[in-house]
């Protein structure tokens, strides 16, 4: 009489297991190359404007910490920058998540106003 719950739908790209098969991706930023054109600024100095430590902006600057959405949105906004022209997402293949940032991409550049 025990009856299983009915399952949950998922996300189409909801297996985000890289045992799954899925190809190996990376979150790349542009942080050194933009405190430098604004003035050298010190990671100190963009810690204090994002609101964190000058550890985790080093950590994000390097690769070695995925910042959370908070922080890149936070850090776009020191830069006066969109989050996708600090943050990009690197990918082995040409998934439909690689494809659908590409798309967002496009149509951010039609609108955008000059």
């Amino acid at each position: 009489m025990d009856k299983e719950p009915p399952a949950v739908p998922r996300a189409k790209n909801a297996n985000c297991n890289w045992k799954d098969g899925m190809a190996k991706s990376a979150l790349t930023n542009n942080i050194r190359k933009l405190r430098f054109e604004h003035g050298e600024m010190t990671q100190q100095g963009l810690a204090d404007m994002a609101g964190v430590t000058r550890q985790t902006i080093i950590a994000v600057e390097q690769g070695k910490y995925t910042p959370s959405l908070t922080l890149a949105l936070k850090i776009s906004e020191v830069f006066d920058l969109y989050v996708e022209d600090v943050f990009s997402f690197e990918s082995d293949d040409e998934g439909p998540l690689k494809r659908e940032i590409g798309d967002l991409k496009e149509i951010r550049d039609k609108y955008k106003q000059p």
